[in-house]
């Protein structure tokens, strides 16, 4: 398979992974805040914007993939995931933490879905709603998503024109990705090892993100040995389009914090 990697910038390497359904474009306006600090490594998640689908489709090949497509980057590395990128990134840190040297978690959670042990996670139901609905009205679907991530923020109108503007600007998302995204996302749960990830660690929430409930942040720092918060009230899930001065800022200070 082929990952797709836009690389811009100098300095030490940041990598990018972005969200479900979506691809690296939705980064965009984070490269000019922050290009003359980092070199941007902006991935396109396999079966996603240019990049080809995995075979398997699964978590551990993901990580692999990942892993394998940045092995030319020999020094210990930032990784930013926003969602199920966040996820993704939970995953490989605690597959291969010789490769990082700070984490990133943009509105993401270490347990996807709701259940009596874990009351922040997304309701069963309303994961199936998404997987029966994408199957029978993906573009509908796909709108539904896309208004989910900036609902109540204050330019959230505009907000939404540009992320369905630049989500749109690529290959649309391949099934096999969509679905076994998806399922990705049913079965991911990493709190018991949580502890595990000992780099610096920086949790981006919104106080009014649909998708994930902000108070997963103080679990994280709960648990992460090395975790602080930035929480930005009226951020929804796309803090780097709503709020993206505000990101930039956190993660340049964040750096300069762990150097």
């Amino acid at each position: 398979m082929t990952l797709h990697i836009e690389t811009v910038g100098q300095g030490e390497p940041l990598v990018l992974m972005h969200g479900w359904g979506l691809h690296g474009g939705l980064f965009s306006p984070l490269y000019a805040p922050l290009l003359s600090r980092f070199t941007i490594h902006n991935i396109d998640l396999p079966g996603h914007g240019h990049s080809s689908a995995c075979d398997p489709y699964d978590l551990p090949t993901l990580v692999r993939t990942l892993n394998d497509a940045t092995a030319h980057m020999t020094q210990p590395m930032t990784v930013l995931g926003w969602s199920f990128g966040g996820m993704l990134a939970q995953a490989w840190a605690l597959a291969h933490p010789a490769r990082f040297k700070r984490l990133i978690l943009f509105c993401t959670k270490p347990k996807f879905v709701q259940s009596e042990d874990w009351p922040l996670g997304t309701a069963p139901k309303v994961l199936q709603s998404f997987v029966d609905d994408f199957s029978a009205k993906p573009d509908e679907t796909m709108l539904r998503f896309l208004t989910l991530n900036v609902v109540g923020t204050d330019n959230a109108k505009e907000t939404l024109k540009r992320l369905r503007s630049i989500a749109l600007g690529r290959a649309p998302v391949q099934r096999v990705a969509l679905e076994q995204g998806l399922e990705i996302l049913k079965n991911f749960d990493v709190r018991e090892r949580l502890r595990e990830i000992t780099v610096p660690t920086l949790v981006v929430t919104g106080g009014l993100d649909r998708l994930t409930h902000p108070d997963v942040g103080p679990f994280f720092v709960s648990t992460v040995p090395s975790a602080q918060i930035v929480h930005l009230p009226r951020a929804a899930h796309a803090p780097q389009l709503s709020h993206t001065t505000e990101i930039a800022d956190a993660i340049r200070a964040f750096a300069d914090q762990h150097p």
